[in-house]
């Protein structure tokens, strides 16, 4: 029997509408990529967690963080900018009125998605520009592509965070980090829980900071370690810190068990009790101390104040304490000695990943109080060594060790080359070759450090013809931070940045958990003076250049 021809035609339209309708709907399927990779961005506020790339439209689904009750805004002039160069425009807002004041409720964040004409298919990548205006929120090089990471070693974290209303975001960093510049990640925190998965080359420490905490300058990190397997969190407010569990991990368990033993055989809370109750009733401090306080609580005059802040650094720990506070002081010292040795005696008959983590902290807090110690860290660092000879802790330490013998005064600087703000590269070496040198580590967020480095430009002006130079560098997260500093503070000479501690400056010489740091040295690189004032300072370049 001879087909019907009618009957085929409508079949084969139907199989081809069919076929049609099937490819049009999957090319209307988006490209969603959850938490796109950048490579910069001008402010911690914002956040692009999800990006949908339709062929009708590219839609930015973020967040805007902060302080509870501060004002954020986003700018109806936004914009992408494409890697071809192509500008793409903004078409609309959902749930944030752009152009207008948005105060964050308590919990200190704000949805917002913005739809934009569609990205070219062959776009890699693009920035997002909040407008062009001073202060716009600009994030470079976001990824139009999702990479895999090809680390050997994952860890998923995943945990509860109980009380915390007011908390939306966790900071993730490595345990000798500085979440001002060295955030490596940061996580939301959705109804109460949070979920990550991170990726390294080494077991190696780890922390979670509250991104609340920071912004609020008073913070307690909470450790783990980047292992195999999953790592579950329970978190609870910092004043109810001891309740907060960490499950999960070899190391990390063994690390807990570890800071258990730890407190229980060398607890200073009686002390600190003490201490608190001293300073609650008013007798913690010297009256030379408590005068110098007084003074800079009833003065807004810069001058004055930068006066007074000098006389108190001046000031030892000593002369900074009434005597009863000087007695718990010796106690607390006395305590910590015991603990110390007894640590090192657990670092070295118990040799693991999470040990070598406890030598490189021990290690990095020593420079002001634990000298004495230097031969067994010496020691410890090389049975360490030959156990992990590839691990990143061995180079950590090495550097740890050159810098305690050799940054100190009568020692020598250590050499660096570091970009400056436009990205050409300088060694320091051969910026103060022949010459008195201050080397000037500051950040813009350390105002102890731009206070001092205010102070040394009449210092500059007056010897800069006769042999001294002053090169600074900025610790930063952000190259615009330090530009803007630069700016308003009018520094003189050449600055340099660390960006993101990518040069490890900070830890070079031995200051990895200070904003900044000066180290005066002569003219054959032999170190003077260690955080001289600028009087100071002065009186040296008199002796050594007139």
């Amino acid at each position: 029997m001879r087909p019907n021809r009618s009957i085929v035609a409508c079949v084969l339209f139907f199989i081809a509408g069919s076929i049609a309708s099937i490819m049009a709907a999957q090319e209307a399927e988006p490209l969603v990529i959850e938490s796109p990779d950048f490579e910069s961005r001008s402010s911690n506020t914002i956040e692009i967690n999800k990006l949908e790339l339709r062929t009708t439209e590219t839609v930015l689904h973020g967040d805007l963080y902060g302080k509870p009750n501060y004002w954020v805004r986003l700018s109806s002039g936004s914009y992408l900018k494409g890697a071809s160069g192509k500008v793409y425009k903004l078409r609309r807002s959902e749930g944030f009125p752009l152009d207008s004041t948005v105060y964050l409720p308590a919990s200190g964040h704000h949805p917002f998605i913005l739809y934009t004409e569609p990205l070219d298919k062959d776009e890699t990548s693009f920035d997002f520009t909040e407008g062009d205006v001073e202060g716009a929120f600009v994030i470079k090089g976001i990824k139009t592509t999702k990479s895999t990471p090809d680390a050997p070693i994952c860890c998923h974290l995943q945990g509860t965070i109980i009380d915390r209303p007011y908390s939306s975001r966790l900071m993730l960093l490595k345990a000798d980090g500085d979440f001002r510049v060295a955030t490596e990640m940061f996580i939301p925190i959705k109804e109460g829980r949070f979920e990550a998965d991170i990726y390294g080359s080494d077991v190696e420490a780890y922390e979670l900071v509250f991104y609340d905490e920071g912004m609020n300058g008073a913070w307690r990190p909470v450790y783990f370690f980047l292992e195999p397997g999953n790592i579950q969190f329970e978190l609870y407010p910092m004043d109810q810190f001891e309740r907060n569990q960490v499950v999960g991990g070899e190391q990390t368990s063994a690390y807990y068990r570890h800071m258990q033993q730890r407190e229980a055989l060398f607890s200073a809370d009686s002390l600190f009790a003490q201490m608190e109750k001293l300073s609650k009733e008013d007798r913690y401090e010297s009256p030379i101390a408590k005068a110098l306080r007084l003074a800079i609580q009833q003065t807004n005059d810069p001058v004055v104040l930068d006066s007074l802040y000098r006389c108190r650094s001046t000031l030892s720990k000593e002369a900074s304490l009434s005597k009863e506070a000087q007695v718990l002081n010796a106690q607390l010292d006395t305590l910590s000695q015991h603990c110390i040795e007894w640590e090192l005696g657990y670092i070295k008959n118990n040799p693991s990943l999470m040990g070598y983590y406890l030598l490189t902290d021990r290690l990095g807090s020593t420079r002001d109080n634990d000298t004495k110690h230097l031969a067994t860290y010496t020691e410890l660092a090389a049975q360490y060594a030959r156990l992990f000879p590839k691990h990143t802790y061995t180079h950590k330490l090495s550097e740890q060790l050159g810098s305690q013998s050799l940054i100190r005064i009568g020692g020598t600087y250590l050499d660096f080359t570091a970009p400056d703000f436009n990205g050409k590269p300088y060694r320091l070496s051969d910026q103060i070759k022949g010459k008195v040198a201050l080397i000037d580590l500051w950040a813009s967020w350390c105002g102890p450090c731009r206070r001092t480095s205010l102070s040394m430009i009449p210092v500059y002006e007056a010897f800069k013809d006769k042999g001294f130079v002053i090169v600074g560098i900025a610790r930063e997260e952000s190259v615009d931070d330090a530009i803007n500093t630069v700016k308003k503070d009018k520094y003189p000479w050449l600055n340099l940045i660390d960006l993101k501690d990518s040069v490890g400056v900070w830890q070079k010489y031995g200051v990895g958990n200070a904003g900044g740091a000066t180290f005066l040295v002569d003219r054959q690189g032999v170190i003077l003076a260690i955080g001289p004032t600028a009087e100071q300072v002065e009186v040296l370049l008199k002796q050594h250049l007139e």
